[in-house]
């Protein structure tokens, strides 16, 4: 079994694709909400609980996603997740949060520029994982007819 989708046709049957990573992010934001309001709420910081809740947040959307989403036709190359890429959505979703526990101890610079470092380099990560998946050479060759010149 592969681990790690190497092409568009892997994507959501292997543990790791391009969508692992985007969760990664949707997991520090959905903490980072979440950790707002709880200290909104209560005046303290309730970071674990936040996790927690990120957690079973993760959990609740891989259901949606791998049944209301593929019911409704609108889930990536119309099939499920298999098993082993759901629970590595769930924790990279879950680390996601973890990172913005970590991130948020130390104070406001380095949450911040922290959070812009680990945003920029996930999305330049996928940005790279997902142009040699789908290989945007190959569609921008044929987007704009760009021919290869043989040297004779």
């Amino acid at each position: 079994m592969k681990v790690i989708a190497t092409n568009k046709d892997d994507i959501g049957i292997t543990a790791i694709d391009f969508f692992s990573f985007t969760h990664l992010i949707i997991g520090y934001l959905i903490f980072i909400v979440l950790n707002g309001i709880l200290f909104i709420l209560y005046s303290i910081p309730l970071g674990i609980f936040s996790l927690m809740y990120t957690s079973f947040i993760a959990i609740i959307w891989e259901s949606l996603e791998n049944t209301i989403f593929y019911y409704k036709g609108i889930k990536f190359a119309k099939r499920r997740d298999s098993v082993i890429n759901s629970l590595m959505d769930i924790c990279f979703f879950s680390s996601g949060g973890l990172i913005a526990l970590f991130n948020t101890q130390y104070g406001g610079v380095f949450f911040l520029v922290y959070t812009i470092l680990f945003f920029m380099s996930i999305i330049l990560l996928t940005s790279f994982y997902l142009a040699k998946i789908l290989d945007i050479k190959k569609i921008w060759r044929n987007l704009f007819k760009i021919k290869k010149y043989d040297q004779e």
